[in-house]
């Protein structure tokens, strides 16, 4: 699940959350700890060149910064 936050004032993106999840049976869980690991530290390698990072919070969300 992503959740964008946008500046009002020049529409750009400010901050993307994000809510690693996994799809079982038909329903959307929340992703285990091996998926949520492996995200982050693929994203947050994949964003650097970018000059962006993704930093995890306590409650698994991940969160995306910087960037052009």
């Amino acid at each position: 699940m992503y959740f964008p936050t946008l500046d009002l004032e020049t529409g750009t993106l400010a901050e993307l959350a994000m809510t690693p999840t996994q799809t079982r049976h038909f329903r959307v869980n929340r992703a285990p700890e091996e998926g949520i690991r492996w995200l982050h530290e693929t994203l947050n390698r994949e964003s650097q060149p970018l000059g962006a990072t993704v930093e995890r919070r306590v409650n698994d969300t991940l969160v995306l910064r910087g960037g052009d």
